[in-house]
C-alpha cells in the first residue's frame, strides 16, 4: 500500500525556500515509502538512521547545481539550485527505509557559461549508520566526457565506485567554514581531541590534536622549533624539554635552551650554578663540573681549587717551571728558580768560575 512520504525536518536559513516540493498524498511519487530526499542550501537533518548526507562543492564558474540520485530500486530524484561564489555550499540527504542497500548513484552537475562540470559517485547505504558523500566539481572537468561508471576528478576520469563502508561517518552535523569557494571547507564534527586536519573525508577525524606537534590544540597549530629543545604536544599545549647538556636558564623558550650547562661557568651543571674565580686562575666549566684554568706562570700544585693557582712557577725553587720540580742543592751554593729555570746563588766568598751549575761554586773559600 502506498502512503505519503515523511520529509526530513529542515532548518532553512531565513529568506530561503525549500527546494523540494511536498508530494501529494497517495502514490504521486512511486515507492516513496522507501526513499525520502531533501535538497537545500544549508540542511540540518534529524538524528541519523540509515542515510547518506551529500555535500557538493561547486566549481567557481557554476551558476546552478543540479543533483540526481538514483536509488537501489531505480527511482530517480532530481533537483536544482541556483548558486554563485559566496553562497552556502549545497547539501542533500537521502534516508533508507526498506529494500536493497545499494547501488545508490549520485550525479552532480555544475552548469555555467563555459559549460558543465560533472562528478559521479556510485555507493550504497550502511545499515544503521549515517555516511557522508562529497562531490567536487572542478573547472578542469568542464565538458569532460567520462563513462557511466566513472567520475571526473581534476580533469581525469576515475572509477566512480566508493564502497559504502569506506565513506566517512557523518557524526552529527556538517558545518560550512568560509563562504568563498576557493577556501571553502566542510568539516565533520569530530569527538573532543580529534580533528579533520587534512580535509580528507575518507579518513574522517584523523588527527589527535591533544598530542600532534603539527596540530597541537587545533589544525595547523604546529609547535615551533627552538634551539637545543625538543617539542611535544600534551593535552593540546606545546611543551618543551631541553636536549641533554642544555637548559632554559632565562625561562624564555623563544631562544630555546640557551645555556650549555656542560661548559658555561655561569650555569655549570645546572642553571645559576656559578663557578667562582680564585687567585691566579680563571674559572671554567668542564663536563658540567667547575674547575680552574691557571694564569700563565702559575699552577695548582696542591690540587686544591679553593686556593686557586697558589704556586708561581717562575720563582719557586720547589716547583720550578712545573709542579714538583725542585732545584737541587750544589756545593757552596743555594738553589734558585729564575724564569722557571733552576740556577744557583754562590755562598759568600765562593764563585762559579766555570759557569757550570752542576758542580756548584768551585772557586774561592780562602784557598
Amino acid at each position: 500500500m502506498c502512503t505519503s512520504p515523511h520529509l526530513w525536518p529542515l532548518e532553512v536559513p531565513h529568506g530561503l525556500e525549500r527546494i523540494l516540493r511536498k508530494p501529494k498524498a497517495g502514490c504521486g511519487l512511486r515507492n516513496w515509502t522507501a526513499w525520502v530526499l531533501a535538497f537545500c542550501l544549508g540542511c540540518t537533518p534529524s538524528p541519523p538512521l540509515t542515510q547518506l548526507v551529500i555535500v557538493v562543492h561547486p566549481n567557481p564558474s557554476a551558476e546552478s547545481v543540479s543533483l540526481e540520485i538514483v536509488t537501489p530500486r531505480g527511482e530517480v530524484h532530481r533537483t536544482m539550485v541556483r548558486w554563485r561564489v559566496g553562497d552556502v555550499i549545497p547539501s542533500a540527504g537521502i534516508r533508507w527505509i526498506s529494500g536493497p542497500l545499494e547501488p545508490v548513484r549520485i550525479t552532480a552537475i555544475g552548469n555555467g557559461p563555459t559549460g558543465a562540470s560533472t562528478a559521479r559517485v556510485r555507493t550504497g547505504f550502511v545499515m544503521h549508520e549515517s555516511r557522508l558523500v562529497v562531490l567536487h566539481l572542478s573547472e578542469s572537468c568542464i565538458s569532460k566526457e567520462c563513462g557511466r561508471e566513472e567520475s571526473c576528478k581534476e580533469g581525469w576520469c576515475v572509477p566512480a565506485y566508493v564502497p559504502p563502508h569506506l565513506l566517512p561517518p557523518w557524526r552529527k552535523e556538517v558545518q560550512h567554514g568560509d563562504a568563498g569557494i576557493e577556501d571553502a571547507r566542510w568539516t565533520i564534527q569530530c569527538p573532543n581531541g580529534w580533528a579533520d586536519c587534512d580535509h580528507n573525508y575518507g579518513n574522517a577525524c584523523e588527527t589527535n590534536i591533544t598530542s600532534s606537534i603539527l596540530h597541537c590544540g587545533g589544525c595547523n597549530r604546529a609547535c615551533p622549533e627552538y634551539p637545543n629543545a625538543s617539542a611535544r604536544c600534551a593535552n593540546g599545549r606545546c611543551e618543551y624539554s631541553c636536549n641533554p647538556g642544555f637548559a632554559d636558564c632565562n625561562n624564555n623558550i623563544s631562544d630555546g635552551c640557551e645555556a650549555d650547562i656542560r661548559t658555561n661557568p655561569s650555569h655549570c651543571g645546572g642553571c645559576m650554578r656559578t663557578c667562582h674565580a680564585q687567585q691566579n686562575a680563571t674559572p671554567i666549566c668542564v663536563a658540567g663540573m667547575c674547575t680552574i684554568s691557571c694564569l700563565p706562570g702559575f699552577a695548582d700544585c696542591n690540587n686544591n681549587h679553593s686556593d686557586g693557582c697558589e704556586i708561581n712557577l717562575n720563582n719557586d725553587p720547589n716547583n720550578c717551571g712545573e709542579c714538583g720540580l725542585a732545584c737541587l742543592t750544589r756545593a757552596n751554593a743555594s738553589p734558585l728558580c729564575s724564569g722557571g729555570r733552576c740556577t744557583i746563588t754562590c755562598s759568600s766568598g765562593y764563585y762559579n768560575c766555570d759557569n757550570q751549575d752542576d758542580n756548584g761554586c768551585e772557586c774561592g773559600g780562602g784557598g
